[in-house]
């Protein structure tokens, strides 16, 4: 993880903004299909607003 972040210090702010936004929607998205998946419909979709 440490080289990660030594990597991405030498890039450009505007590119570490792109990193950032689509790890969090990737993240975001992850969640939002593993709460589907392991919680039965009709509690997911109350919990999740959907």
């Amino acid at each position: 993880m440490l080289a990660f972040y030594k990597f991405i210090s030498l890039v450009s702010p505007l590119l570490k903004l792109g990193f950032l936004v689509t790890g969090h929607l990737y993240g975001c998205w992850a969640i939002i299909y593993l709460v589907q998946k392991v919680m039965p419909k009709n509690y997911s979709l109350y919990i999740m607003g959907i």
